[in-house]
């Protein structure tokens, strides 16, 4: 698997690329324009997930990311992530949404977890839920959300 992602000059401080498997774990590696390969990184073998901060402002780069459909008769999964503002003013918590579908339908009964990096560089994991309470207006309708409370100072949260 391997395609392309953007990061243009007006984002890039502290980036941080998150990869997922379901089986095995696969050789990871980034490169930047000039072609200098990162590859170190954080592995969760038990949550199948990793994943590669490039600290300090990443100049402007391009990592390619493609990938095809296991079987063309079966629509994707999809998993849109936003938080519900920009900036917040501490204490004030923000809200982080995951909304999962596979085409038109919300997927249910998903495990979603959101990696929040700290204005001071550490991480925070977050499960979401889909239960109507919270922050989730509506139960089991593929919008997973959870108020993010965990941070102390103001600053980026990504």
């Amino acid at each position: 698997m391997n395609g392309t992602v953007t990061v243009d000059s007006t984002v890039g401080n502290d980036t941080l690329f998150l990869v997922t498997w379901t089986a095995q774990q696969p050789q990871m590696f980034v490169s930047d324009p000039r072609g200098k390969i990162y590859d170190t990184f954080s592995v969760d073998a038990n949550s199948k997930m990793a994943y590669l901060k490039i600290p300090n402002t990443a100049k402007t780069l391009t990592l390619t990311v493609t990938s095809r459909a296991s079987n063309p008769n079966v629509t994707p999964i999809t998993l849109d992530c936003k938080m519900n503002k920009d900036t917040s003013t501490f204490p004030s918590p923000m809200v982080v949404y995951a909304e999962v579908r596979q085409g038109s339908l919300p997927i249910v009964g998903a495990n979603v977890t959101a990696l929040i990096e700290s204005a001071d560089g550490t991480t925070e994991t977050l499960e979401l839920l889909d239960n109507g309470a919270g922050a989730d207006a509506f139960k089991n309708d593929g919008v997973y959300s959870r108020y993010f409370r965990s941070y102390k100072t103001n600053g980026r949260y990504s």
